[in-house]
Order: structure tokens, then sequence, then C-alpha cells
């Protein structure tokens, strides 16, 4: 029977799986520097417009220059990403505006807006295509941390990775139109080699006893349980190990919880004494029941009713000048 990891080795086995993501992901940042360069050069060869033809040329020269700094940048951000502690955000860029004073809402520039449009494009497409890979690398470093999902600064999610390098495509100096030119190229690419990628930290942490089988169960992610009101005062603690259903209520058992089952019927069937008295009301068998009131006919009168189910005496109005007080009427 192999032994239980301890909370550092176990940490240490995640690290290390984000560190052998993050070599396979530089070797696929270098291929598609090549890739990306022979796709540039191939447009040279197309047909189209005069504006076409002239913005195809200087992204193709602009890229000899500048394709190293791409590759180097993307490279660093990565690196940084993940080294970034667990649990501790990334600080703000500086094309996000800080509105502390508002709930801690930022504006996002322009720039940003546009970066993570054509980076969301790319990352629907990738993820179709990884998806299998990506869960079950999900739900083994879950389980590794005891964490109910990764960071969202996480370089394994492809999110991450991907937004991580089309900012560095515009922050090299690279012109964000000349991005679809060659996207199609990129996408290709990172589909074939990301899934092996996923595939290899899996396989690394099966070697490792990590989970070499994962249930359905372990797939699905437990729904949030609302949090039971505070107990009155005097009132015997909850228990704290009480089920689902006790806090949120099965739907038509009628036992508890928000909308569930009908709701009780009004009337002299279904009504039910409230345990208090109102103010200038004794508390007795004869309380007043709450209950729906009956339907009137044509030209009746609402008529309150009282404790005996006769008609309640209207109470002293207070006396109008010249008019002597004494009841309505």
């Amino acid at each position: 029977m192999a032994t239980p990891l301890s909370y550092m080795q176990r940490m240490q086995l995640a690290q290390k799986t984000r560190e052998r993501f993050l070599a396979d992901a530089q070797k696929i940042l270098v291929e598609l520097g090549g890739l990306v360069q022979d796709r540039l050069t191939a447009l040279l060869n197309e047909r189209g417009t005069t504006r076409d033809m002239q913005n195809r040329r200087d992204a193709w020269m602009l890229f000899q220059k500048q394709r190293s700094v791409w590759i180097d940048g993307t490279m660093k951000v990565w690196e940084e990403a993940l080294k970034s502690p667990a649990g501790k955000k990334p600080q703000k860029k500086q094309d996000e505006l800080s509105l502390e004073g508002d709930g801690g809402l930022s504006l996002v520039g322009t720039d940003a807006v546009e970066n993570k449009i054509l980076a969301s494009r790319l990352v629907l497409a990738v993820v179709e295509k990884v998806g299998s890979e990506l869960d079950d690398l999900r739900v083994r470093i879950k389980t590794l941390e005891s964490r109910d999902d990764l960071e969202g600064h996480d370089l394994l999610r492809p999110e991450v990775l991907i937004l991580l390098m089309i900012e560095q495509w515009t922050t090299c100096g690279m012109p964000r139109e000349s991005w679809p030119m060659v996207s199609e190229v990129v996408q290709k690419h990172l589909i074939d080699k990301l899934k092996l990628a996923y595939a290899n930290g899996n396989e690394f942490l099966i070697q490792q006893g990590v989970m070499p089988t994962i249930d359905l169960k372990d797939r699905v992610k437990r729904g949030a349980v609302g949090r039971r009101p505070p107990p009155p005062p005097g009132a015997p603690p909850q228990d704290p190990m009480a089920s689902d259903s006790q806090l949120q209520g099965d739907p038509g058992d009628g036992s508890g919880g928000w909308a569930s089952g009908p709701a009780p019927a009004y009337g002299p069937a279904g009504a039910q004494a409230y345990p208090q008295s109102y103010p200038g009301q004794a508390y007795g068998a004869a309380q007043a029941v709450v209950s729906a009131p009956a339907p009137l006919g044509a030209g009746q009168m609402p008529v309150a009713r009282g404790p005996a189910g006769g008609a309640a005496p209207m109470p002293p109005q207070p006396a109008y000048p010249g008019q002597p007080a004494g009841p309505a009427g």
C-alpha cells in the first residue's frame, strides 16, 4: 500500500507538474515562431488589394526583427505567472485603472479588451480539442492542492497561456491587425501540441501514483450549499453535519427548504394560529386566524372578522371639527 503524500510533497508535485508544462509550452512557442514566419512569407505571394499586400509586406518585415523579442517576452511572462504564489493575484497592468472607492472596479483599456477578444476565439477552439486531457489534469491538480478550482491566473489554464502570448505580440511592436494573418496556423499548432503537453502532465502524475483512474464523481463539482440562518438566542446549536436536503429542501417533498412542496391551503382547513399575540390582543385559543379574504359579491364591502367569526367593531375614529368623538357610522 502506497504511503500517503504529505502536504509539502503534494504541493511540490503540483509545482513540478507546472514546471514541466511550462517547458513543453516554451518548445511549442519556439516552433510557432518558425511557423508564423513561414505563413507571413507565403502571404507575400497571395493576391489581394494594394492595401492588403502592403500590410502583409510590413508584417513580414517587422516580424523579421521582432520574432525573438516576441518569443523571449512571452517566455518571461509565462515564467512570472508560474512563480506567482498561490492565492496572490498578479499586479494590475498599466492599461487598467483601479477604482478602489467603487468596490474595486477597474477600467480596462481598449487594447486590453481587443487582446481578450483575440484570445477568446483561440481559446474556444483549443479547449474544444484538448478538453479531455485538460479536465483530467485539472482534477488531479485540484486533488493535490485540495482546492475547488485552479487559480484564475494559473498557467495551466489555456486562457492564461494564450492571452499572455497575444499580449506580447502587440507589446513587441507587431500590429494587432497582423494577428489574423497567422491565427489559423497558430491555432492548429496549439491544438496539436497543447493536447500532448496536458497528456504528458497526466502521465507524470499517474507515474507518481496520483489518481491512476478518475471517476465521474471526481469530475462533478459539488454545488455550493446555502448558508443556514443563525439560530435564535437560546436555541440548541445546529448540526454541522446536516445534509444538503436539510439546508436546501428536496423539491416537492414538503419537508422544508425554499419553495419545497405545495403551499398550505388557505381557509379553516389549512389555517394555523401564530404563537404570538398582537398588541391589544389576548393570546389563546380564540386568537384570530389569518386567512385569505373570501370573494366579494356585487355591491358588497369587505368586513373585518373577529375572533368568534362575527363582524369586528370598528375602532373609534378621531373627531373632526364640529363632530363628537365616538364610533364611526
